[in-house]
């Protein structure tokens, strides 16, 4: 009995031996397969992260005050990459003695964010800025920021996991690029959406492919992804109180794809919506 139960043993050793190493054999195939999805899921940034990542770095990167300016302006330098940090950085110490003399104080308001043709990463950023100087009536002016995103580690400084790369700036004449609420949508290309009231329902076509997520702060917004191409408009309706929003999503042409921006944040505002009788 002895000889049978140490028999016994060694084939159950051998046994966890031979499993412990098929699993190590087959452990790189589980995780590149796993990665290969997740590189395929985050190709071109097209997750609500970089998008609430982008719409953060631009409205820091346009806000400021002369008792601020400052503090505000190197902690927003850290949502860039170090190459254009180093840029800003300059600019900053340029113009702070200016800046802290005078009474100014400027505020941006993210009113459409881009995603450009020429790069999936690339971004345009739509903004509109009321400056007020010396305790002055304000004044008003749209401005625009073209940039990438660029993949970081998280840090203190920056925990978002994205770096803006490759920036550019200019004043506008404040044209909009795409008004109204008919919006073209791609499929894995994830939609925002924020409204100036507090959304109370969200109302979707049935047997849609559209799927929604309504976060809720100081304003609302509306989270908008579709895993397959529309073959059909659809009309989505959000309704605050007193006020209704409807948006209709279009099936993105074949032809945009490489030669139109595709809008993936929109702020709407209350003369986007009608009035609940």
């Amino acid at each position: 009995m002895k000889i049978w139960r140490a028999i016994a043993i060694v084939f159950m050793v051998i046994a966890l031996i031979e499993f412990v190493l098929l699993m190590r054999d087959r452990r790189p195939e589980l995780l590149g397969s796993t990665a290969a999805t997740k590189s395929k899921a985050d190709h071109g940034f097209e997750t609500f992260e970089g998008i609430m990542f982008a719409r953060e770095f631009s409205e820091r990167y346009q806000t400021f005050d002369s008792s601020n300016f400052k503090v505000t302006q190197v902690a927003t330098s850290f949502l860039l990459d170090d190459s254009a940090r180093a840029v800003r950085l300059a600019e900053i110490d340029r113009l702070v003695e200016k800046i802290e003399r005078r009474e100014v104080a400027q505020r941006a308001r993210l009113v459409t964010l881009l995603k450009l043709p020429e790069s999936a990463d690339r971004f345009r950023s739509e903004l509109e800025v009321e400056l007020t100087e010396g305790g002055g009536k304000p004044t008003s002016f749209a401005t625009r920021i073209d940039f990438s995103l660029k993949r970081s580690n998280r840090s203190e400084q920056n925990p978002w996991g994205f770096h803006a790369t490759d920036l550019s700036q200019a004043v506008t004449a404040g044209e909009a690029t795409q008004t109204g609420t008919t919006f073209a949508m791609r499929a894995g290309v994830a939609m925002l959406l924020r409204f100036p009231c507090s959304i109370e329902n969200v109302e979707l076509p049935k047997a849609t492919s559209i799927r929604v997520k309504l976060t809720t702060l100081d304003v609302s917004e509306l989270q908008l992804k579709t895993a397959d191409a529309l073959s059909s408009p659809q009309v989505v309706r959000a309704v605050c109180r007193d006020r209704a929003f409807t948006m209709t999503l279009t099936p993105e042409a074949e032809t945009a794809r490489d030669s139109e921006p595709l809008v993936v944040l929109k702020s709407l505002t209350l003369a986007d919506s009608t009035e609940i009788a």
